[in-house]
């Protein structure tokens, strides 16, 4: 393959850049890195908190919210998916290995834009 262009590899669609300088995934990660140093500045939608109504995620009750999102925008073990529906977002999907979310899921999916805003987080399967 000749020429930039990002691409995606494999069944979980990986992110992935073949030019030269800083590739998409150093990117989206540098993104995930600046979304933890502030996630202070976020707050979970309610529809995602501990017995909040409808059929959203919502967190377990007692879950520390911005440090479990912070450390799995962290994690070395993070996936970086291009958004479904926005391209200049990012979904970060780990799974946290402990339950986070009051169905038993284990996993976090946050939604961050490229400058490293914090869109929503929730706990994933």
């Amino acid at each position: 393959m000749s020429g930039p262009h990002t691409y995606y590899v494999g069944t979980d669609t990986l992110l992935v850049h073949n030019c030269g300088g800083t590739s998409a995934l150093q990117e989206a990660s540098d993104a995930a890195n600046r979304a933890a140093d502030n996630v202070s500045d976020w707050t979970s939608s309610a529809k995602h908190l501990p017995g909040a109504g409808g059929g959203y995620a919502q967190w377990a009750a007692g879950v520390d919210i911005r440090a479990t999102v912070a450390s799995a925008l962290r994690s070395a073990s993070a996936k970086f998916l291009p958004d479904a529906k926005y391209a200049d977002r990012i979904d970060v999907v780990t799974d946290v290995g402990e339950t986070v979310g009051s169905k038993g899921e284990t996993a976090v999916k946050v939604v961050i834009d490229k400058l490293g805003h914090i869109i929503t987080a929730y706990p994933s399967k």
